[in-house]
């Protein structure tokens, strides 16, 4: 829902916001309306915004100011009639959850333009639901391939599909939210029916320790494949 708001024909402001997140892109956007963005532990998301007045500043839950701690850390910076202020988080944990908002000062008065409502997710790595398979659209020798999505920040995951498959692929990120896809791959018998497992095993730094995490995901091979000729 839009913000109403009144700009004086002095006074033009602009306020952008650049999100490095997800997949990884920049997206800019007028700041009139709510934001909600969506992350994990261990990711890093920078936020910027920028105006015409006399000062600016980003504030978390209508406080005035956000404490520089090392993993959260706000500028602010001035060129000309413009004001810039930003807010870089290098491992986002649970306690960055909330609501920030950016507020540009005319001297006299101030506005408060757009809501980031930032919510950080407690797991680390996802892994994306997998289908359930069924083999009568396969012939008995065709290669079956599963593909696994896993979405994280860790720098490094390990995935190890159980039983009967020893592979392991290392997927290798920087701490930005990202999306990979692995491929597992099974002969087409009758005996490969059944449940099977997913594991994700990754090491993140939560900005203190680095922490291991864990995640698992099932799906089901079921039906009779075709006979060969």
């Amino acid at each position: 829902m839009a913000v109403p708001f009144q700009i004086s024909l002095l006074t033009l402001v602009v306020l952008l916001i650049r999100l490095v997140q997800t997949l990884p892109s920049v997206i800019d956007v007028d700041l009139i309306s709510s934001i909600q963005i969506n992350t994990t532990l261990g990711c890093k998301l920078s936020l910027d915004c920028y105006g015409a007045g006399t000062a600016i500043g980003w504030k978390k839950n209508n406080r005035r100011d956000i404490v520089n701690n090392g993993l959260v850390n706000m500028t602010t910076y001035s060129s000309g009639q413009t004001w810039y202020a930003n807010v870089k988080f290098t491992y986002l944990t649970q306690d960055d959850s909330g609501r920030y908002t950016c507020e540009i000062s005319t001297g006299t008065t101030s506005q408060t333009f757009g809501i980031i409502q930032l919510i950080v997710n407690s797991t680390p790595i996802r892994i994306e639901p997998l289908p359930t398979i069924n083999l009568a659209t396969y012939t008995v020798g065709d290669i079956l391939t599963i593909d696994c999505a896993v979405v994280t920040c860790a720098p490094a995951v390990t995935l190890k599909m159980s039983p009967g498959i020893a592979q392991q692929n290392i997927i290798t990120y920087t701490n930005t939210l990202s999306r990979s896809v692995q491929t597992f791959s099974l002969k087409v018998t009758p005996t490969i029916v059944g449940t099977y497992s997913i594991t994700a095993q990754g090491v993140f730094f939560n900005g203190f320790t680095s922490l291991t995490s864990l995640t698992t995901q099932t799906f089901s091979i079921t039906g009779t494949p075709r006979s060969f000729g």
